[in-house]
């Protein structure tokens, strides 16, 4: 095992690890299904990843930056979505920061982001995580920059209550 390199930045020099610590490129050419693992050992992982990619939808970042972040969160999410454990908070509050922003091009980026979640991923969310998915379907209801998306997320309220409604009763039943 060879030993670490050593990078140095302007707050001081820094430790990489072997190329041996991430994958080959031949590795992800499977797309971004490869980014995210089923494993619950990666939660970590998962988190730092998703942090790391929504960081670029943050408002001080340029226009074109938020929107190809926002493009390559809708990638993963279909993708791999389905292995998504630690890491809804974080793409939960990233949709709902967009909401906030009212800039009408991202808004309608998220917003597919956010139907996704609604019709593939429902049952993933965990409740502290489908409480925050409420709240983000408010957000994109809020928004003023596009009226079709808020009147658009009244039916995911719906198709959320309809899920807790079947859900109640699947559990009542078992």
């Amino acid at each position: 095992v060879a030993a670490p390199k050593r990078a140095t930045t302007s707050r001081g020099s820094v430790s990489l690890p072997s190329s041996a610590s991430f994958p080959s490129l031949a590795s992800l050419s499977g797309g971004a299904s490869s980014l995210v693992s089923h494993d619950v050992t990666q939660s970590p992982l998962q988190m730092r990843m998703m942090s790391a990619l929504t960081s670029f939808v943050a408002r001080t970042c340029p226009m074109q930056a938020r929107d190809r972040a926002l493009h390559a969160l809708e990638t993963v999410l279909h993708s791999s979505g389905e292995f998504l454990s630690e890491a809804w908070p974080v793409v939960l509050r990233c949709l709902i920061g967009v909401a906030k922003d009212d800039d009408k091009p991202l808004v309608g980026v998220a917003f597919k982001s956010l139907q996704l979640i609604c019709t593939d991923f429902l049952s993933n969310l965990r409740a502290r995580d489908l409480s925050l998915f409420i709240f983000a379907i408010g957000s994109f209801g809020r928004q003023l920059s596009d009226v079709n998306i808020s009147l658009t997320s009244v039916g995911l309220l719906w198709n959320v209550a309809v899920f807790l409604v079947m859900d109640t009763a699947t559990q009542t039943i078992t």
